[in-house]
């Protein structure tokens, strides 16, 4: 039988990677593999998974292999030879960290290796040198297979080519949704409310505070109408103050009498009837794409400067990225289709329609397939390069992930190394 391993750094909560993680596995189940998870931690506080599924933990996935001590990366090649005793191997990796370690991981099980990037970040910069040589081999192989049609302009700038632009969409499958939420938050909404706005994410994404203040404006403009704002999340980050934040808004002195705010902190799943309720829904990435497969009217934020790039399926085919670089303001955006009944039904129609042709999971899975399939000859990243630009590099990222640990050092540290 086939084997493929997911290298997933985190197995805790419900997040885009995590969700993607869990979508890819039973695919690949369905279609007789054997799937391992390599990750440095599990949390079942909220994660159930396929029994089948195994998991191969790495603690060090957060550190690079080139910088990570031979005596390290000895004792973890040994312990994955041992566990993958097979060269009938896919390996996928999310990011450049776990990349790194998928690829020493390949090229010792002569295994096939695909970084299906679920971020963005911009690698075109002076201490990102030696991840940009690694990402750019993988690119150039077919190999590096990013998230949306303009991510990999996004990662690699002037490098990138127009005409290798690997990409496939965050997939989802609307037979995860359920008729019912799993919890009671959305009996808070009474009959009385006539525009219902939700949004699903971690709550110290700048964009739900962004969301929060322009609600406050749209309710505080139409005094006459009733209005309910759904934020369903919480945070993975104990030095955020979850309950501070809602008691800030809560207790905000421009919140208006005839706004509902809700904080429904962590549920899942979410069902259908969520989505029913909501007029509008505001996110990005995943939680966008759930939202039109539920016919629900989304508008897509940017989170490289949490404004609005307009409406899923209507005005973009992006989820998180404009192309032209135009933006409204979030109020500005609900706005226009709390005021046109007739754009808010066209607004769900194209949406789940786009679904359909270029999000629903099957299509999405069977893209990734075929990058997967293409014919490459047998070559891997070395890492262990002694030239003196390589040797720079490598020190230079080192450091780089020694002070970013550190909240005090990495700002001075950013101001000298871009």
């Amino acid at each position: 039988m086939k084997n493929y391993c997911i290298i997933i750094p985190a197995l805790k909560g419900i997040g885009g990677a995590q969700l993607y993680a869990f979508r890819r596995a039973k695919y690949l189940i369905d279609n007789g593999y054997n799937v391992t998870y390599c990750s440095m931690e599990y949390d079942k506080t909220y994660l159930e998974f396929d029994e089948k599924i195994k998991i191969f933990y790495n603690e060090n996935l957060n550190i690079p292999s080139f910088t990570s001590s031979g005596k390290i990366k000895e004792l973890e090649l040994n312990k994955f030879i041992k566990y993958f005793s097979t060269n009938k191997l896919i390996i996928e990796s999310f990011c450049w960290l776990s990349a790194s370690w998928g690829e020493i991981y390949a090229k010792h099980t002569n295994a096939k290796h695909i970084v299906y990037s679920l971020g963005e970040p911009i690698l075109d910069q002076f201490r990102h040198k030696y991840v940009l040589d690694f990402i750019m081999f993988k690119y150039k192989r077919n190999e590096f297979i990013a998230i949306s049609d303009v991510s990999l302009k996004i990662i690699l700038g002037k490098h990138f080519n127009e005409k290798i632009n690997n990409y496939v969409n965050i997939a989802f499958d609307d037979n995860e949704v359920p008729e019912k939420t799993n919890s009671n938050f959305l009996n808070l909404i009474d009959d009385q409310i006539q525009f219902v706005i939700s949004t699903v994410s971690r709550l110290e994404k700048t964009y739900v505070s962004n969301l929060i203040e322009d609600v406050f404006k749209i309710a505080n403009k139409n005094k006459k109408k009733a209005f309910a704002l759904l934020i369903c999340g919480d945070s993975l980050f104990k030095e955020f103050n979850v309950e501070s934040f809602i008691k800030k808004y809560q207790n905000h002195k421009q919140k208006p009498s005839n706004l509902t705010l809700i904080f429904s902190g962590f549920v899942h799943p979410l069902g259908k009837d969520f989505y029913k309720k909501s007029s509008v829904f505001v996110g990005m990435g995943t939680a966008a794409v759930a939202s039109i497969s539920q016919g629900c009217p989304t508008i897509c934020i940017d989170p490289r400067v949490n404004k609005s790039i307009g409406v899923f399926g209507l005005e973009t085919n992006n989820f998180a990225y404009n192309i032209n670089g135009e933006y409204s303001s979030i109020e500005e955006s609900i706005s226009k289709l709390f005021i046109n009944n007739v754009k808010l039904k066209k607004s769900s129609e194209l949406g789940l329609k786009l679904y359909k042709s270029d999000f629903e999971n099957i299509i999405c899975m069977k893209k990734l397939d075929n990058y997967i399939k293409l014919p490459s000859t047998i070559e891997y990243f070395n890492f262990q390069r002694k030239d003196i630009t390589s040797i720079i590099f490598k020190n230079v990222c080192s450091i780089n992930i020694l002070l970013s640990k550190n909240r005090f050092l990495v700002k001075f540290y950013n101001l000298f190394s871009n």
